[in-house]
């Protein structure tokens, strides 16, 4: 038997412990039970430590990111943030600082995963740039063009990963015209007219173009706050679209009748447009697509005459005689460029 310190020692041992035992709390942290000394106070944290589980680990991870290119410019788009993990004391929610007691239960669930990130064109420019031009007297606000991957989209498009975004200003009176009006003005082919497939570009019934007052071409640049007007001149007609392109559109003479100089004129050609004929007056427009077909010659005869001439027969008597240069004629017979025709009456 040891004397001495060495006996007492283990002796007073024995005696405090049966006079303060140690006593130990139980607990089930996600169904493993754990024993821990009994304290003062102790936390659903206090357990979570003594169970070895880190409460960091438990959190939600972060949503993927996306990575976009705008204007040639890198941006990242984070992932929304994990979501904290979930404390349950005895199926109640509880906190790492709610305290526990011998025989409770709990329970720590996994935070869910951040969403990957959800933004739109709106919502990655925020606040985009408008500009606001005056277009005949009416107040138009401007707002950027959008392109992603090469394709036109709009403000709520749904931005994806590794997308190429480009953000183009109207900053020319071309541009203004095709997306904010409906103007024909911009589309190139209808500037033309068709004639039996030539070409003929519109000079006479195009569009003048007026900027802050000032005559200006379609591809100027705009400014914000630019005041623009369109002032449309009359449409060309078929006549003159005919003449500008060399047809030969109507036959003509030149005769004499009763010492009056007289210009007879035939249509020499047809001319249709979506299946309907046209007049040498008509009105054309951009785009149209005209048919031309030339007329077989049919001549003069006395008869048409008398479509450029008006008689007075109130006071005349008798019968008449036609002549053509100088020899009795008919009605029906052929004229030609330069010939002197009258008409005598003859008294009974």
């Amino acid at each position: 038997m040891p004397s001495g310190p060495d006996l007492v020692t283990p002796i007073g041992i024995g005696i405090s412990a049966k006079s303060n035992p140690i006593h130990y709390v139980s607990v089930t942290v996600n169904g493993e039970q754990i024993r821990l000394f009994e304290m003062a106070s102790l936390s659903v944290g206090d357990c979570l430590v003594h169970a070895g589980l880190d409460i960091q680990a438990f959190y939600g991870r972060p949503g993927l990111a996306k990575i976009v290119i705008l204007n040639g410019k890198e941006i990242t788009l984070p992932g929304e943030f994990g979501e904290q993990p979930t404390l349950y004391l005895n199926s109640k929610i509880a906190t790492v600082d709610t305290s526990v007691t011998h025989g409770d239960h709990i329970i720590i669930e996994r935070g869910n995963n951040g969403a990957s990130s959800v933004v739109t064109i709106d919502d990655l420019i925020e606040e985009a740039p408008m500009s606001t031009i005056i277009y005949n007297n009416e107040r138009y606000h401007i707002k950027p063009i959008y392109y992603v991957n090469g394709n036109r989209v709009t403000e709520d498009y749904l931005i994806q990963d590794k997308d190429k975004i480009d953000m183009h200003f109207i900053d020319t009176i071309r541009t203004f015209l095709i997306e904010c009006t409906t103007e024909k003005l911009g589309e190139t082919q209808h500037d033309f007219i068709y004639v039996n497939q030539e070409p003929y570009l519109m000079h006479a019934g195009s569009t003048q173009v007026l900027l802050n007052g000032k005559v200006t071409d379609i591809n100027a640049p705009l400014q914000p706050g630019d005041s623009l007007k369109l002032n449309r001149t009359a449409t060309p007609t078929l006549e003159k679209v005919l003449t500008d392109l060399g047809y030969p559109i109507k036959e003509e003479i030149t005769v004499e009748f009763n010492q009056e100089t007289l210009n007879l004129s035939k249509a020499h050609i047809k001319a249709m447009r979506n299946d309907r004929s046209l007049e040498m007056t008509s009105s054309l427009h951009p785009g149209d697509e005209i048919e031309v077909t030339e007329k077989q010659s049919e001549g003069f005869i006395f008869q048409d005459v008398f479509n450029y001439v008006e008689l007075d027969l109130t006071n005349k008597q008798g019968h008449f005689i036609l002549y053509k240069n100088d020899a009795p004629a008919g009605f029906t017979d052929p004229i030609d460029h330069g010939d002197q025709l009258a008409i005598v009456w003859k008294q009974l």
